[in-house]
């Protein structure tokens, strides 16, 4: 066969294969069937925001992660600390009021001779250096107190 004749039959062929579906040239019919690619499997969601917790510190509405008293002597309540927020009394005689301590949530009394009372601890209450009273009323123990 000549040159010519030559390729004219293979564009011939060329443009009968781009004629033909997709299924037929992606393989013999005994190969398993080709798919499109997947997508990418969406990614993992982000980390939950965290939660905020508000209590009223010497009668001051405070919201946060983290709830700090003062230096001195405080008077907190709280209806619950969430998961993973702390409410912080810092040093002074503190007195600490909470209903709930979720399971990872903290309260620390800090430094001073303070007074914690819990409801329901599920996480973690510690008094502190000092001479510090803990009433927890159901849940784990308190940490750091008599």
């Amino acid at each position: 066969m000549n040159p010519v004749k030559r390729r004219t039959a293979r564009l011939a062929a060329l443009a009968a294969a781009l004629t033909l579906p997709a299924a037929v040239l992606a393989g013999p019919a005994h190969a398993a069937p080709r798919t499109a690619p997947q997508a990418a499997p969406p990614a993992a969601p982000a980390e939950k925001a965290k939660k905020l917790t508000t209590c009223s510190v010497n009668g001051i509405p405070v919201t946060g992660a983290v709830v700090h008293g003062t230096p001195g002597p405080d008077r907190i309540t709280c209806e619950s600390v969430d998961a993973f927020t702390v409410v912080d009394g810092l040093g002074g005689d503190d007195f600490i009021d909470v209903g709930i301590v979720g399971p990872y949530g903290r309260v620390n009394g800090g430094f001073g001779n303070d007074r914690i009372f819990v409801h329901l601890n599920l996480g973690v209450v510690d008094g502190g250096p000092g001479l510090d009273s803990c009433v927890i009323l159901q849940g784990n123990r308190a940490l750091d107190c008599p």
